[in-house]
């Protein structure tokens, strides 16, 4: 396959280097240098990136787990009597 990249000038000067340096050519270069990228262990946090920090609600939740549970109850306890009352 056939693929064409763009290159910055700085990016595509150290790639003429090495390329004249090892006297192989560019696409042997950019290949080995794409699998390699493409052949490193993907993490967990690669992974779920998209997921973290998505959810909103206080930091400390573990600490004070019952204190916030206390005011969620009350306040759908509040919505629900305000709408009992309408």
């Amino acid at each position: 396959m056939t693929f064409t990249i763009r290159l910055d000038p700085h990016l595509e000067k150290a790639l003429s280097a090495r390329s004249a340096a090892l006297k192989l050519p560019k696409s042997v270069l950019v290949r080995d240098a794409l699998r390699a990228y493409l052949n490193q262990p993907v993490s967990a946090y690669e992974l779920g990136r998209d997921l973290f920090a998505r959810h909103h609600g206080p930091r400390a939740l573990a600490m004070s787990r019952k204190k916030y549970l206390g005011e969620v109850w009350d306040e759908k306890r509040r919505s629900f009597e305000r709408c009992a009352n309408d």
